[in-house]
């Protein structure tokens, strides 16, 4: 903003350093003011919250769990879940990983082989088209059937500014009592609390104004 210095008035930049206000009228000397003048400068742009300062964003309250549909398969796509101890549905006992992939397409991973197929939405059903898995009795065969309920994610949200900007996030799937290992995946949360994964829209979460603020 223009001010007027000693009967000049240009543009200026101004800044505060040891306490001795310094100002810069471009294409002007520079000009020094004592800190104990009874005059005010003011420079715009402080982020000090309160009367003219920058209200910190909201934050999320808690974190976000939504059951597994088309929309969240989609934006988890990719994104390996991992269970250390397997995944008794499935006829695992080790390390068993499950990664949704493109559509309702979905892999999965286990000692002694891997398996694939279609996802049906309301619990999570898996239909297996392709399998290693040959034993008798085994889940993961071909033509056979999984339905595990319930069957969601949980979205580490709580504590993320409600300010549309894409940050890191832990997230876990859950097939029925089992919980998986976290994996990372990244995450907006709009000032209306719609939150966003990997870009895509999954659910909402309520927002507060931070502590403090």
């Amino acid at each position: 903003m223009p001010v007027s210095i000693l009967g000049y008035s240009r543009y200026s930049i101004c800044y505060e350093t040891e306490g001795v206000a310094m100002i810069k009228s471009i294409g002007w000397k520079w000009a020094l003011l004592s800190a104990v003048v009874p005059l005010v400068v003011s420079c715009g742009g402080g982020s000090d919250s309160g009367a003219g300062g920058i209200t910190p964003a909201p934050v999320a309250t808690t974190n976000t769990t939504v059951a597994v549909n088309p929309a969240v398969a989609d934006a988890v796509a990719n994104v390996p879940f991992s269970f250390e101890s397997g995944v008794p549905d499935f006829g695992t006992t080790g390390p068993t990983t499950l990664t949704f992939r493109a559509g309702s397409a979905f892999t999965i991973g286990a000692a002694g082989g891997a398996a694939t197929g279609a996802t049906t939405f309301g619990s999570c059903i898996f239909t297996f088209g392709a399998s290693s898995f040959t034993e008798p009795g085994s889940p993961l065969t071909v033509g056979s059937s999984v339905r595990i309920n319930p069957c969601s994610i949980t979205i580490e949200t709580v504590g993320t500014a409600a300010n549309n900007v894409a940050v890191p996030a832990a997230v876990r799937l859950r097939l029925g009592t089992l919980l998986s290992l976290p994996a990372t995946v990244t995450i907006a949360i709009s000032p209306l609390g719609v939150v966003t994964v990997n870009g895509q829209v999954v659910g909402t979460v309520t927002i507060t104004a931070p502590t403090g603020s």
